[in-house]
């Protein structure tokens, strides 16, 4: 509902996730044509750039398996209630091609994640941007 997505609290997996400066600023780069069709109301409660790029990120990638990056969040995991809204808005037929670049966006260019998985993810923006990976 809308009382619930205006009251979200941080999930522990939000908590959790974190990129170098570099990468959320690339993979914002590769979804800009994406959020520029993207009603805003759907980021009233993740606001931020690094918000916004986690947001897209747990709609719409895996958790990792053990031991990859983040994978105790894979069990139980419950998804925050922008997430889920967000998800839903993006699912509809109608939405199809913003989906496809959100899809679009959130994959490095140049270097084809292993998995589609938090980790694999994380390791090939990682490689993409020019650092170590982190897993």
């Amino acid at each position: 509902t809308p009382e619930q997505v205006a009251a979200a609290e941080y999930t522990p997996w939000e908590l959790a996730f974190k990129l170098r400066y570099t990468v959320y600023s690339a993979i914002y780069l590769e979804l800009n044509r994406a959020l520029a069709q993207m009603p805003m109301d759907l980021f009233q409660q993740r606001p931020t750039m690094v918000e916004q790029v986690r947001l897209l990120w747990e709609a719409f990638v895996e958790r990792s398996p053990h031991p990859q990056w983040l994978w105790e969040y894979r069990q139980g995991f419950c998804p925050s209630a922008p997430a889920e809204a967000l998800h839903a808005w993006l699912h509809r037929p109608e939405n199809r091609p913003i989906r496809d670049l959100v899809m679009q966006g959130l994959r490095p260019p140049k270097i084809e994640p292993e998995m589609w998985t938090d980790g694999a993810l994380l390791e090939a923006w990682e490689k993409q941007v020019g650092g170590l990976p982190t897993t």
